[in-house]
């Protein structure tokens, strides 16, 4: 007869296994990370300031962009399946394919002239852009600002549909009440009898 697995077996198999693939992740991100700190520190090395012409600009996999083949062999491997930032450009008289990251991505306008810190084909940073503190606090002053004004706009609606002290009408409970004020005297139109004094 052959061996029965019981549930603690598969259960023990089961650790193994993930225990087996959580270690290959490590290893993987291990080796990434290592990649990636020698990459910065020959972005730091080779970065220069250049002017470019942004023709125009999308996300899309390095296997769908026409990169040289110098600059494909020197992407990881997992990039290779990932989407991607890409910036066509023109610097000088060549039309370049340029490769950076999300928040460079998006502080690149289409169409115009920009400055750009650039090492080899990766655009490192562009020339007056926010850091992620200063984009949050501008973030939240427009954010404050569009409230007030919202909030001013409603008190101007509200005052205009108010009406005015001559327009508001008196409800029979207030007109109750300022009937009650009035004095009898008011309303007491019989003419007064003058009293003849007696002469002694």
């Amino acid at each position: 007869m052959g061996y029965t697995f019981t549930a603690g077996d598969w259960l023990v198999l089961a650790v193994i296994v993930i225990g087996l693939v959580i270690f290959g992740f490590y290893m993987l991100n291990k080796k990434l990370y290592a990649k990636y700190d020698e990459q910065e520190q020959l972005i730091s090395k080779t970065k220069q300031m250049a002017s470019i012409y942004v023709i125009d600009k999308k996300k899309d996999r390095i296997t769908n962009i026409n990169m040289p083949k110098a600059a494909m062999d020197q992407v990881p491997f997992i990039y290779k399946y990932i989407k991607m930032y890409f910036v066509q450009a023109k610097i000088g008289p060549q039309i370049m394919t340029l490769m950076c990251d999300k928040k460079v991505y998006n502080a690149i306008p289409l169409k115009k002239n920009i400055k750009v810190e650039l090492a080899g084909i990766y655009i490192v940073s562009v020339a007056g852009m926010k850091s992620e503190e200063e984009l949050k606090t501008l973030k939240k002053e427009k954010k404050a600002k569009a409230k007030e004004a919202a909030k001013n706009k409603k008190d101007t609606k509200d005052a205009e549909d108010k009406p005015s002290t001559s327009e508001q009408k008196v409800t029979p409970k207030e007109n109750k009440g300022a009937l009650a004020n009035i004095s009898k005297k008011q309303f007491d139109t019989k003419p007064k009898k003058k009293k003849n004094k007696k002469k002694h």
